[in-house]
């Protein structure tokens, strides 16, 4: 699992808690400088964080690809919109949001043109859980999800969405 923004002995610590040590090594780095042999991984998951390195036309292809087995599974979920909007954000959001974040999100047409052309048996789709997801977050002990509540009351499911992307490398 790499992680720029979390310390590997954080994240090691919830793989203990969670009974997954023995299957994820944590690693603290940079999505655009994976220390990785070419064909090593047999998989590639991408939880929340894809969006935020692989959004240009030739991330999948230069640093994830060379990685990745032939015809092994690649899954992505990431945070999107339910319709493309160019970097702008709506004004009822503006008090919550800024453009540095908000620029990383896309809709599925959006990262359609991105992925498809490097995967096999290419599937995107609006997650079926994504009202229960943003009630789960907004429920959390967290304070970063307290900071949300006011905007996706804001939001009302008019813009947000989670997106679930899969196939095979080709």
């Amino acid at each position: 699992a790499v992680d720029l923004w979390i310390a590997a002995t954080d994240n090691y610590k919830r793989f203990l808690q969670t009974g997954v040590d023995d299957m994820v090594i944590p690693i603290h780095a940079d999505a655009r400088e994976l220390p990785f042999a070419n064909d090593y991984f047999d998989a590639l998951i991408s939880i929340d964080s894809y969006h935020y390195y692989g959004n240009d036309d030739d991330y999948f292809e230069n640093h994830l690809k060379p990685l990745i087995k032939e015809g092994a599974p690649v899954a992505i979920a990431i945070p999107g919109t339910k319709q493309e909007m160019n970097g702008i954000i709506p004004d009822e959001l503006k008090p919550f949001l800024d453009n540095e974040g908000f620029d990383t999100l896309h809709c599925m047409e959006w990262w359609t043109q991105i992925l498809e052309k490097h995967l096999d048996d290419f599937s995107i789709r609006e997650m079926e859980c994504t009202d229960a997801a943003w009630r789960d977050w907004l429920a959390a002990d967290n304070p970063f999800a307290k900071q949300d509540i006011d905007m996706m009351k804001a939001e009302d499911g008019r813009y947000l969405n989670l997106i679930s992307i899969t196939g095979k490398r080709k």
